[in-house]
């Protein structure tokens, strides 16, 4: 089964995304095209661009990594739901699936097999679910989503944009906003019946900084094994290499990500800002 694959990056993420593409470009057969959400690029989008699948879209927003939570990353991340519908709604993808991913993920085989479009859409489930200190509970993450239906995932955006909306005027809600409104709307669908979601597991399609023998792709998250980075301040390139470096590794197969890298244009990111403070 064919289907493409959409995410949003800046330059401050670029080795990050060099990865998430290299990574897909080897590893899923099945994937039509890789569209990115230019938040900042620069030159680093025609890096990108080298490869035919990824096809680079533009957006009005030019916000570099300031850290998480940062207004740059608010408005970095803001950029999935709002590009990704225009995407839906503007190109014909047939009986494709289009997979919403973060920018720092590397995946290891075809998504193809995880596909069920028996569902509207399909949303990832966390491992570690929990209640946030405004009351809002976490149960699934907005690193990993599926939209099956056209009609009903533009539908379902647009309930999810509202909500962070009125999530960024609420004062009682803490940042950030993108993945408590997506369990927002999802606890109201339980309710509704709106939608029809299927499940995914995280430890399966997007593992939070945990590789097994079943895993699908990698999230390389800033928190959890990483949260010492948290609590210093650090270089883009720090924050790069510590997130590779938290991932822990319990399958039956050697993980060398540096494959998926281009040692001279990683060199330039580094060299240009990479010794900037994340």
């Amino acid at each position: 089964m064919k289907y493409s694959i959409f995410t949003v990056a800046n330059k401050s993420y670029y080795p990050f995304v060099q990865i998430l593409v290299n990574s897909i470009s080897k590893n899923c057969s099945n994937v039509n095209k890789i569209y990115i959400a230019d938040c900042g690029l620069e030159k680093y989008a025609k890096y990108l661009q080298e490869n035919e699948k990824v096809i680079i879209l533009k957006t009005d927003t030019n916000n570099q990594y300031r850290g998480m939570n940062s207004d740059g990353w608010l408005r970095t991340t803001e950029q999935k739901t709002k590009k990704i519908k225009d995407l839906l709604s503007f190109v014909d993808f047939g009986d494709q699936s289009l997979i919403l991913i973060d920018s720092d993920v590397c995946v290891f085989k075809d998504f193809s097999e995880i596909i069920d479009q028996q569902y509207d859409m399909q949303v990832t489930s966390m491992k570690k679910q929990y209640h946030r200190r405004d009351g809002i509970f976490l149960g699934q993450i907005a690193a990993f989503l599926i939209f099956n239906d056209k009609e009903k995932s533009i539908e379902f955006l647009d309930y999810w944009i509202n909500i962070m909306k009125n999530f960024e005027k609420d004062k009682n809600v803490i940042r950030p906003y993108e993945t408590p409104a997506l369990n927002t709307l999802l606890r109201k669908n339980e309710e509704s019946k709106w939608f029809n979601v299927g499940d995914l597991s995280e430890l399966k399609v997007c593992a939070d900084q945990e590789v097994g023998d079943d895993t699908y792709s990698v999230h390389f998250k800033s928190g959890g094994r990483c949260s010492e980075l948290k609590n210093r301040k650090h270089t883009l390139v720090e924050n790069f290499a510590g997130r590779i470096q938290c991932i822990l590794n319990i399958s039956e197969s050697d993980i060398n990500f540096g494959k998926y890298l281009n040692d001279q244009y990683y060199s330039e990111w580094v060299k240009e800002i990479g010794n900037k403070e994340a």
